[in-house]
């Protein structure tokens, strides 16, 4: 899969980062399962959230963290306003 790498490490939660081609925007998130997280994001039954408006999504990079505060920190440092395109 083009963009995507994963450590092998026992890490539990992850930050990802999404593109979507319609609204040529990426979104960054973090989560304990990316497979599912990307499946609701795709999922225009279920998902209420400002995400719904780019499917389809495409994963381009999972990043791998041991705990959530870790990738919660990530999650918010890259979605300050200076990284946004």
């Amino acid at each position: 899969m083009q963009g995507f790498f994963y450590f092998d490490c026992m890490c539990h939660y992850f930050l990802y980062i999404l593109y979507s081609p319609g609204l040529d925007k990426y979104y960054i998130g973090q989560t304990g399962n990316v497979g599912s997280r990307l499946a609701y994001h795709n999922e225009i039954s279920l998902n209420r959230l400002w995400t719904c408006r780019g499917i389809p999504w495409e994963l381009k990079s999972q990043i791998p963290f041991s705990s959530r505060s870790m990738a919660v920190k990530a999650e918010r440092y890259l979605n300050k306003p200076e990284f946004d395109s």
